[in-house]
């Protein structure tokens, strides 16, 4: 019996081995001599199992192929793993943009974004220079992100995106992508020009919540001015922007905003709020959060009070977590998150804990 077991399983082992072996070099063939649908449908599958062994072969046939679907797959594929290797070809198809169909030029600034390709920064402001309108969006977007990675280029990618925000006319549907991209590049350069925008109550609000946003990114000091001042401004958006934005600042003056955040009837705020807490561990929150947890009428804002207790997670947050969950007259969404928060923490120690809590309740 065990004899017959062990070929049995030599067997299963081998034909699997033998599917395998099959199913990569039909791979194999499809990328030489597929069709572009068979080769897009192909990389989906890739995507989808997150493999990598066809990468040589994909870089191979992107070298020797304008084809469109093909192109703005494999950029695609490879830039959401953020996978080096195709920079020149992305270069050349912006270069050579009047052979090569949009979609492509898209897909090559996304992939050379997504890279922070530092060297790209000329070549994306050359083209946004041309003031080429169907280039403009996508490539404000991966101008920030491709000079976030040098502060030199980055300064010098801000100081372009500001004069071109100033004294060109990039359009209203542009506007918004070059704010989000000053605040990408991270250069303290666009402090002065984001916080002017935030500030200005006669600017149009999904420009300033922008900003604010963008000054968030940057984290610089200087901005910390104009964002306290939206905390009180009368637009619950730009409220909420501007409590979101205080995250990565630091101050007696910053805590006393967050926590005031709490007490904001707009629930987007209290949602910031929570979210800045998180992000700042501020054990001054959790009797707030606690509250929020416990009686928030908006579920999302509970979910985030929980989430910011599972961040913060000192003795004083965990025991509201433990509490959180033994309570059988919280919905099974908090009992189920607040576990998860508790697990994050001190995993075997939360299961020895909550199984008694649960057997008491028995």
């Amino acid at each position: 019996m065990k004899s017959f077991n062990l070929v049995l399983f030599l067997l299963i082992f081998l034909s699997a081995s033998i599917f395998a072996q099959n199913t990569e070099a039909s791979r194999r063939d499809t990328i030489l001599y597929g069709t572009e649908t068979e080769i897009a449908a192909l990389i989906q599958t890739l995507r989808s199992e997150n493999a990598d062994y066809l990468d040589e072969e994909l870089l191979t046939l992107v070298e020797t192929t304008r084809n469109q679907r093909i192109l703005t797959g494999v950029f695609g594929f490879f830039g959401d793993r953020e996978q080096s290797g195709l920079e020149e070809r992305a270069i050349r198809a912006i270069v050579e943009r009047d052979l090569e169909s949009n979609e492509t030029v898209h897909s090559a600034m996304d992939y050379l974004g997504k890279l922070r390709y530092a060297d790209a920064v000329p070549i994306i402001i050359e083209i946004l220079d041309t003031e080429e309108r169907r280039f403009l969006n996508t490539g404000f977007r991966a101008l920030g992100r491709v000079a976030s990675s040098d502060s030199t280029l980055a300064g010098e990618a801000v100081d372009f995106l500001i004069d071109y925000y100033e004294n060109r006319n990039p359009g209203q549907e542009n506007q918004r992508d070059i704010i989000i991209s000053i605040g990408t590049a991270k250069s303290v350069n666009g402090v002065s020009f984001l916080a002017g925008l935030a500030s200005n109550t006669d600017e149009r609000i999904a420009l300033r919540m922008a900003a604010l946003e963008a000054l968030a990114s940057i984290g610089d000091a200087g901005g910390l001015e104009a964002i306290l001042e939206c905390v009180n401004t009368s637009d619950p958006n730009v409220r909420s922007a501007a409590v979101a934005a205080l995250g990565p600042f630091s101050g007696e003056e910053v805590d006393r905003a967050i926590l005031e955040g709490f007490r904001d009837s707009y629930y987007r705020t209290r949602i910031a709020a929570a979210q800045a807490a998180r992000d700042r561990r501020l054990e001054a929150a959790v009797p707030f959060l606690q509250f929020r947890a416990e009686r928030d009428e908006v579920a999302n804002v509970r979910d985030e009070a929980v989430r910011a207790l599972g961040a913060i997670a000192n003795s004083e947050a965990v025991t509201v977590l433990e509490n959180l969950f033994t309570e059988r007259r919280n919905s099974d969404r908090i009992r189920l998150l607040s576990a998860e928060m508790l697990m994050k923490h001190n995993a075997i120690t939360t299961l020895g804990r909550l199984f008694l809590n649960l057997k008491k309740q028995e």
